[in-house]
This record gives C-alpha cells, sequence and structure tokens, in this order.
C-alpha cells in the first residue's frame, strides 16, 4: 500500500501542478477519460472533465500566479473493491488577480479534495 499511496499523492501534486500552470493538456492527463469533476461546492461546475477544461480555462484567463499547498493525505480503500481508494487532502491555494486596477490582490481558497480513485 505504500507505493499506492505515494502513486496517488503523486497523481494529486500533478493535478495541482497542472492547475496552477493553467497547463490544461496536463490537466486532462490526469483523469481518467470517463471523469466527472466536481467543484460545485467551491462554486464551480460539474461535468465530464472535458467540459470542466473549458470551464476552468475561462475562469483562470481572470487569475494570476496560483500555488497550490497539498497535505493532511488520507486514504480509505474500499473493502469490497481494493482497486478503489478515496483520497482526501487539504489544499490551500493563493491566487493573485492580475487584472484588478492598481494592488492586484491575492485571494486564498482552501478545503479539502474529495476523490474516489
Amino acid at each position: 500500500r505504500l507505493e499506492d499511496r505515494a502513486a496517488l499523492m503523486d497523481l494529486m501534486t500533478d493535478y495541482a501542478r497542472a492547475v496552477d500552470a493553467k497547463d490544461w493538456r496536463a490537466y486532462l492527463a490526469v483523469f481518467e477519460e470517463e471523469a466527472w469533476v466536481n467543484y460545485e461546492p467551491s462554486g464551480g461546475v460539474s461535468g465530464k472533465v472535458e467540459e470542466v477544461q473549458i470551464w476552468m480555462a475561462k475562469v483562470f484567463t481572470f487569475m494570476g500566479p496560483a500555488q497550490h499547498l497539498l497535505g493532511n493525505f488520507e486514504f480509505y480503500w474500499d473493502e469490497a473493491n481494493e482497486d478503489v481508494c478515496i483520497v482526501r487532502c487539504l489544499f490551500h491555494n493563493p491566487v493573485r488577480i492580475w487584472w484588478f486596477p492598481l494592488a492586484q490582490p491575492f485571494f486564498s481558497c482552501g478545503g479539502w479534495y474529495v476523490n474516489r480513485m
């Protein structure tokens, strides 16, 4: 399980790096083709990964540099199917608004990512 945990943490890091870099090809590569992505709890959209990626690209156009911080990883393997794992991790992401006049303020979003992998 240690190797599985490391691989899942790497996948979450790849996700964060793709979003921070606004590398939407890398973002898509993190997900399975049939993945359903849900950003509704944070005021976003929910849908197939390709649809959500289009929304992400539009929204992140207005944002400057971002830097995810991930931590407090929790792993829960499905007892009925050991190939399935729920990964929960804390995130903090400070973002700068580049288009805002004068100050270019930072704002932070944070919470928990919960993924069925």
